[in-house]
């Protein structure tokens, strides 16, 4: 699905519902990991691995070749409880030939490449959550 059609406001609310996702999964983790005194314990910590493996699996299911997936320049970065996943991916294509490396991000839900938005809309995310 393309998201090129929906133009700036429609990924900007895409980005929202992505960070509003990922808090609201959040929450259920640290409501998950609450003892019998119904105090939270520490909330799950997770190391950058754990997010790139996350976005390396939710970017896979969208390519047509998912074994084929290279994965470069990858970065984890945090603005307060927003976890950002931000690198390059390169993948086979149905002709079996590969695409050439693409920018992608993955924020909570939203997993996302340069060639689904527009450029503009692409860079400007880019810069507000893979950027530290």
């Amino acid at each position: 699905m393309k998201i090129r059609s929906i133009g700036l406001v429609g990924a900007v609310l895409i980005a929202v519902v992505a960070i509003n996702s990922f808090q609201s999964t959040k929450a259920r983790l640290a409501k998950a990991t609450r003892g019998d005194s119904g105090t939270a314990m520490d909330e799950p910590h997770h190391d950058d691995q754990f997010y790139v493996n996350m976005a390396q699996w939710a970017l896979k299911k969208r390519l047509k070749d998912p074994e084929s997936a290279t994965f470069s320049n990858i970065s984890v970065t945090q603005h307060g409880d927003t976890v950002a996943t931000c690198g390059d991916v390169n993948s086979k294509h149905s002709f079996g030939g590969f695409t050439g490396k693409k920018s992608f991000l993955v924020v909570g839900s939203l997993a996302a490449t340069e060639d689904d938005l527009e450029p503009g809309v692409f860079s400007a995310i880019w810069n507000r959550v893979c950027v530290q």
